[in-house]
């Protein structure tokens, strides 16, 4: 992969995670070019996305709201977490994907629950 289909595909994924303002800024650019330089595989990129945003979506309900993640160096030290893990199991990165898109629906069924159990 050239390091411009690298910096292409990391922003498009950056820019299509929950939680982020959804733009690139030029700081972005430098770093995804910076991750490539250095040999990240993208795969590690956007996992660290997908762990980012997990961590972001399943919060305390009643925390007040995140702002969006506006730059994509809010990821790095993800990045880096995903680098310094021994062991993986297999299918978690796709599990995490799977409760990222099942977020609103299990929020809602939460909150649910919750008006439930105040009114019994």
């Amino acid at each position: 992969m050239t390091q411009s289909e690298y910096v292409r595909q990391l922003l498009e994924a950056y820019c299509q995670t929950p939680t982020t303002a959804g733009r690139v800024n030029p700081q972005d650019r430098l770093l995804a070019t910076q991750l490539y330089q250095r040999g990240i595989p993208l795969t590690v990129v956007e996992n660290a996305l997908v762990l980012g945003a997990y961590r972001r979506l399943y919060r305390d309900l009643d925390a007040p709201p995140l702002a969006p993640v506006r730059s994509l160096s809010y990821f790095e030290r993800l990045i880096e977490e995903i680098l310094a893990m021994e062991v993986c199991p297999d299918g978690y990165f796709q599990y995490l994907r799977y409760r990222i898109k099942t977020f609103e629906q299990a929020k809602q069924q939460l909150l649910q629950a919750r008006r439930a159990k105040q009114t019994s």
